[in-house]
């Protein structure tokens, strides 16, 4: 099937949206656009793309993700999402987050551990493998790495309180219920948290 170049459309930082027969594929700079003599309304030959996607596309996409990740660790998903939005091809995408994969730039367990680790302190393990799954770790992995970690949900809680809550009247009913609803609402077991508080104040009853 012939490939024609449809629509060349300027988007940002001096990017043009390629369209081949109606559909977009891929950006390409201005002067690149005009060194490889693409030109709307024109047929693009098979060479032509090949270099496109070879030479051109698929260092920038691997250099992409690269830069991606020295901010933070980053998962197969995450990257693969951001690197679409980017507008680099599905084709170009999938084959640099198998490279990334099996040179350990992406790490699925690693991620994963790092972000238990991070987290730990901060929320509930329900919160944490919710959040997680957002980020393509599978729940068994998630489930799995969770009870790797020495977590004490009690002690977790009673340090949240210490640094948030202690100077908060535990007498009024508005700001018991305001305190059960933030550790609820930060993956944290109602009971866990009715039992906490109900130590605090003999009195507490959410029934």
């Amino acid at each position: 099937m012939e490939k024609y170049i449809t629509k060349l459309v300027p988007w940002e930082r001096k990017k043009v949206k390629i369209y081949i027969n109606d559909s977009f594929l891929f950006f390409l700079y201005s002067n690149e656009i005009k060194k490889l003599n693409i030109q709307q309304n024109k047929e693009i030959s098979d060479e032509v793309l090949d270099r496109v996607y070879e030479d051109i596309l698929l260092p920038r996409c691997r250099n992409k993700l690269l830069s991606l990740l020295e901010y933070k660790d980053r998962t197969g998903q995450e990257l693969r999402e951001r690197l679409l939005m980017e507008g680099y091809p599905e084709e170009i995408v999938e084959r640099v987050i198998l490279w990334a994969e099996e040179n350990h730039f992406i790490d699925i367990n690693r991620f994963a551990r790092n972000y238990i680790k991070n987290n730990a302190g901060k929320k509930g393990k329900k919160l944490i493998q919710i959040e997680l799954s957002k980020y393509g770790v599978e729940k068994e992995l998630a489930k799995e790495l969770l009870a790797e970690v020495e977590v004490r949900e009690d002690e977790r809680i009673k340090d949240i309180y210490e640094k948030r809550f202690k100077n908060v009247d535990l007498k009024e009913e508005k700001q018991k219920m305001r305190i059960l609803r933030y550790f609820v609402r930060n993956g944290f077991s109602y009971e866990d948290v009715h039992k906490f508080l109900s130590e605090k104040c003999n009195d507490l009853n959410f029934d």
